[in-house]
């Protein structure tokens, strides 16, 4: 009796078993015909009756299928805050099964995502988990690796003007992943490849911020030549150049103190004033993204303490909200002369920050 009704157990679960896979392969059959017909709404709907059935039954490779696929559905649907959610259920998905290029894949496309809705924080974590699966699966001299790694590198570089312990960390870090990215790239002969260039940029941006000026120059040079290889990146290649400029001319004044300005009274003679205390500039609020640099200016009267007594904007570009950034940090600043010249005494003088806002996070 009791092997009768083993068997009868076993014979139910291979039916019911039996049934739902038949019920799975109907609902793939209508969710590819939906989308065959280019009808995205249906094929939503279906979709998520479809995943939902995989994932209920532990069908975790056509779980992580339909995840992928819904992904690019909801991205068709302008649902942007659903995209990085699906990418992360395939991801999760795959990691079942141990396909591991197929989650790190859907790991690092979660990542974009949540860059795209502005979490870059989030997606830094994401990108962090990708890197932490392809070390697991010693996979870490791939193309996908320096794929990772390379958007890893844009994760942290911080907004030039930023200064710290933190900031130079994090440029360090920037750095690291640059060069792991270029070594895989250099390992599959790709070093004429674009990605091998902006690499190169993105090291000399790095070295430049940690007035490494030498080095800096040296990676933007190499950089500049592979772009120039490149007719269609003329835009690009202009944009290195100002940068290249830009780096050149603070290694030709690599050793002055940037946190001095020097003031000409009306005599003609030079007061060097020491900034004393100095407030950070908050990168300001943009939309868009452009390759150009940002400009604040602003003209400074002391009063005498050595206090911004006015700061007045002169120039701020590409818009307004670059001057009041450094209007607003510089009225905080305490202006010291290095002789005994009486700060009420000095002219009214200019001090200006510029911005690459290509860079920012």
């Amino acid at each position: 009796m009791l092997k009768f009704r083993v068997l009868l157990a076993n014979t139910l679960f291979l039916l019911l078993a039996a049934y739902a896979w038949a019920d799975l392969q109907a609902m793939e059959s209508e969710f590819n015909k939906q989308l065959a017909a280019n009808d995205v709404e249906a094929a939503h709907v279906i979709g998520i009756e479809f995943y939902n059935a995989a994932n209920a039954q532990k069908n975790d490779e056509t779980a992580g299928r339909v995840a992928y696929a819904m992904a690019s559905i909801e991205a068709l649907l302008e649902q942007k805050t659903e995209v990085p959610i699906w990418f992360e259920r395939c991801a999760r998905h795959y990691k079942a099964i141990e396909a591991v290029a197929q989650q790190v894949d859907c790991t690092h496309k979660a990542a974009l995502s949540y860059k795209s809705i502005n979490q870059p924080g989030t997606s830094r974590d994401r990108l962090k988990s990708a890197e932490r699966a392809l070390k697991a699966a010693q996979a870490t001299d791939t193309i996908v690796a320096a794929l990772v790694y390379t958007d890893l590198a844009e994760s942290y570089i911080p907004p030039q003007f930023e200064i710290g312990a933190s900031a130079d960390a994090d440029r360090r870090r920037v750095l690291d992943y640059t060069q792991q990215a270029r070594e895989i790239l250099s390992a599959h002969d790709q070093e004429d490849h674009l990605l091998y260039a902006t690499l190169l940029a993105r090291e000399a941006t790095a070295l430049e911020d940690l007035e490494r000026y030498e080095e800096a120059e040296v990676s933007m040079v190499l950089a500049m030549a592979l772009i120039a290889k490149q007719p269609e990146q003329e835009e690009l290649l202009a944009d290195l150049r100002r940068r290249y400029a830009k780096i050149s001319a603070w290694n030709s004044n690599a050793g002055e103190d940037r946190n001095q300005v020097t003031v000409k009274m009306e005599n003609g003679r030079e007061v060097i004033l020491k900034v004393k205390r100095r407030k950070r500039v908050i990168y300001p609020k943009t939309k868009g993204v452009s390759s150009e640099y940002g400009l604040g200016r602003v003209l400074i009267t002391l009063s005498p303490d050595g206090k911004v007594d006015r700061a007045e904007i002169v120039e701020s570009e590409p818009t307004p909200a670059f001057g009041e950034a450094v209007k607003k940090a510089v009225e905080d600043w305490i202006f010291t002369p290095l002789d005994d010249t009486p700060p009420e005494s000095i002219p009214a003088f200019q001090y200006g920050v510029s911005f690459d806002y290509v860079r920012r996070r």
